[in-house]
């Protein structure tokens, strides 16, 4: 059963647009850059521009732990030592 819109705030559900969404795939997929308002899903800050994230490939999983610098609202990824 589909729910209205008023119906999903009431049950706590979270609702994006998708203008939202498109937003967070394109600014995701560009050179891994994001901004603050729109962080993409499985990225965690943890810290002094800090952020952990994972990658599945087949039956591994990676954890990775990167460094961001940020200028304006925008995060950058440093480059890796």
């Amino acid at each position: 059963m589909s729910e209205t819109h008023s119906e999903q705030r009431k049950l706590g559900k979270v609702v994006e647009s998708s203008a939202n969404k498109k937003a967070r795939r394109e600014v995701s997929k560009k050179y891994g850059k994001f901004t603050e308002d729109c962080i993409p899903d499985g990225v965690f800050p943890i810290g002094d521009d800090v952020f952990v994230f994972a990658s599945i490939y087949y039956d591994s999983v990676s954890v990775h732990i990167r460094c961001f610098k940020k200028y304006g609202k925008t995060y950058y990824p440093t480059p890796e030592e």
